[in-house]
């Protein structure tokens, strides 16, 4: 019958149905923003400061947007001394730090090396010793507070946007999707800026694979592996530098998928490999091992280069305590807009103040791999 209804004769959206259940999306496991966030809440512990993302003013129709970090994730970061060790963190919460300009400044020692032997230090009997004072030196390093948002329209910070009259009627929660996207866009960043920090390693730091000197020597994918003879290799330049340790004797090094399969399937790192299972498991799915020098993770957003071959150098990155630093003028915070098109629309962002920078460069090493 020409006139039949069924579903070649009608428009889909009539029988199709839209499921509640929202589907999964790929999402980097951002092992450096875990990192800055960790040591940011273990700062603020004592504080009974947590670092949490509320909707300030205007509430949104179904709900408002769950806090960034929920209270399960808080105790998981607070668990475990190692992220705290790793970034330096200096807390400022004063009006004035709310400004962009406001610099944070972070203070270290300078030993300067004399005449050590025992015989310039000898004051014979009956010898004055000298009233002329020796200088205590010291270096300062400047962290300004800037000003940071999110998301990004294409040419600046800009908001998203929820139609309360769409939300109150959407099948899904458009606060909890667009908290999502809000999550993702700040982890992102912050892992972005902290895998920068951690590259900043000087010329001399740089440790390359296979007996490379350059980028440029490495010819071919695997043609010089990451592997434990590297690691061992940065561990001795590092102790002949004087690199501090975290407090349970290990350093930390980052490095990319590809140098985890490589390292795991060299005959001498399986030889001493033991996996550890109590290491705090908000980073159970970076967390590779620890073993003799080192706490090992992975990530897949360290930096990767491509050389004059085209052959991808992949950047692992190896640190001490406190090589980065980083600073709070306040607690980031997600705004709404004050022009809501006559309480119809909701325009939010996420506000930031906070300065981060490298304390200490001789701190940090680069160990590239193909």
């Amino acid at each position: 019958m020409s006139n039949e209804v069924q579903r070649t004769t009608i428009p889909s959206e009539f029988y199709d149905i839209t499921s509640p259940m929202l589907l999964t999306a790929p999402i980097p496991q951002f092992p450096h923003a875990k990192l800055v966030i960790s040591a940011l809440n273990a700062a603020l512990k004592d504080t009974g400061e947590a670092i949490a993302m509320p909707i300030a003013g205007r509430d949104v129709p179904k709900g408002a947007f769950d806090e960034y970090a929920v209270l399960k994730d808080l105790e998981l970061m607070m668990s475990n001394p190692l992220p705290g060790e790793a970034i330096q963190i200096i807390n400022d919460f004063r009006p004035e730090a709310k400004t962009p300009g406001h610099v944070v400044r972070f203070n270290r020692p300078r030993f300067v090396d004399t005449t050590h032997t025992a015989i310039s230090r000898t004051v014979a009997a009956g010898t004055l010793i000298s009233t002329t004072p020796v200088a205590i030196l010291g270096d300062q390093v400047p962290v300004p507070i800037k000003r940071f948002a999110g998301p990004y329209n294409g040419s600046a910070p800009g908001p998203y946007a929820i139609d309360i009259n769409d939300a109150a009627r959407s099948l899904h929660s458009f606060t909890k999707i667009v908290d999502a996207h809000f999550k993702y866009d700040y982890h992102k960043c912050l892992d972005t800026w902290a895998i920068a920090l951690f590259d900043q390693a000087p010329t001399a730091n740089i440790v390359y694979a296979g007996g490379a000197t350059a980028n440029d020597d490495m010819s071919a994918e695997n043609s010089h592996p990451f592997d434990w003879r590297l690691l061992k290799r940065t561990a001795r330049k590092m102790d002949d530098a004087n690199i501090p340790r975290m407090k349970d004797g290990k350093r930390i090094v980052c490095i990319t998928q590809l140098q985890e399969e490589q390292l795991t399937t060299d005959p001498e790192y399986q030889r001493l490999a033991k996996t550890r299972d109590d290491m705090n498991p908000l980073f159970k799915d970076s967390y590779v091992t620890g073993i003799m020098d080192w706490h090992i993770f992975k990530s897949n957003t360290l930096t990767r280069v491509a050389n004059s071959s085209s052959v991808n150098v992949h950047y692992a990155q190896a640190f001490g305590p406190g090589a980065v630093g980083w600073g709070l003028g306040d607690q980031p915070k997600i705004m709404p807009n004050s022009n809501d098109n006559y309480g119809q629309t909701v325009f939010a962002i996420w506000l930031a103040f906070m300065g981060f920078g490298v304390l200490n460069e001789n701190f940090l090493y680069s160990l590239r791999s193909s």
